[in-house]
């Protein structure tokens, strides 16, 4: 478990490094189902579900909103785009009442922000769902 692990860190690790800021690759659905389905083998293999998902709730949260909002499932390219630019080049809510709410949409609905800000609220967003993940683990009593 802890190998598997290991090795999954190194590779999102080396991922992270050309996906940062500005993005040299894009992942797009296909890799970000591959990161999902190999941290949900970890995570049953491990028996550390609860954790795991409080862990990754931002996204878990993002996809509710989006499906809660769409009401089916189907593809981004058929949806409204829920954001646009401004003159500035920050993100904005977009102009389409019945666009897909996500989290993205939730962040910037006070006001325009650029996407390095939105980046680092939703780095927030996930550093406070581990550190929610951390403390459940040591109230279940997780041994590492």
């Amino acid at each position: 478990m802890l190998f598997t692990n290991i090795i999954n860190s190194q590779a999102s690790l080396a991922f992270y490094k050309y996906h940062k800021l500005p993005s040299r690759i894009f992942p797009g659905d296909s890799g970000a189902l591959t990161f999902g389905a190999t941290y949900g083998v970890i995570a049953i293999v491990g028996h550390v579900e609860v954790i795991a998902a409080i862990a990754i709730l931002p996204a878990i949260i993002n996809s509710f909103l989006f499906l809660s909002s769409v009401k089916k499932i189907t593809e981004h390219r058929e949806t409204k785009n829920p954001v646009s630019h401004t003159d500035d080049f920050k993100l904005k809510t977009g102009d389409y009442m019945n666009a897909p709410i996500t989290l993205v949409r939730l962040i910037i609905a006070k006001r325009p922000l650029s996407e390095k800000q939105i980046v680092t609220e939703i780095f927030r967003l996930g550093i406070f769902s581990g550190v929610l993940a951390i403390i459940t683990a040591f109230l279940m009593g997780v041994e590492v």
